[in-house]
């Protein structure tokens, strides 16, 4: 992984990546497990069962903005965190490199919401072969 932010391409450093991974990525991931493991428990409707894409899109996108080194809210906002802490930021001067950030963002986003949607889907009928 980069130590230098690159537009579209790396805008977090080693502590932002390992904040996603750990809290964002595997925490939620364990909270949409237990969420989908109470659904299940209590045979609730398969309409609420759509209310799981929410953390699963957490974690994913979490686990996807730590494997890339990129923070999809940084790049709309224009700004980045190459320090060894977390939340400091510094602004993105270029217009073209926050345009690149921009896009990279959207890619990234779009790719989570295509993978939380996929494992929703799957859950949900997995859970009609338990129920």
């Amino acid at each position: 992984m980069s130590k230098e932010y690159q537009a579209g391409k790396c805008n977090i450093g080693e502590s932002e990546i390992k904040y996603r991974k750990r809290v964002v990525g595997y925490g939620v991931g364990l909270v949409s497990v237990a969420l989908y493991t109470m659904l299940v428990f209590f045979n609730v409707p398969i309409w609420l069962y759509a209310i799981i894409i929410v953390p699963i899109f957490i974690s994913v996108h979490g686990l996807n903005e730590a494997k890339y080194g990129f923070c999809t809210n940084y790049a709309r906002s224009g700004r980045y965190n190459m320090t060894s802490e977390q939340g400091i930021t510094q602004n993105v001067l270029s217009q073209n490199k926050r345009d690149k950030d921009k896009k990279y963002a959207h890619q990234l986003t779009k790719k989570s919401a295509t993978i939380a949607l996929l494992i929703t889907i799957l859950l949900v009928a997995a859970s009609q072969f338990i129920n």
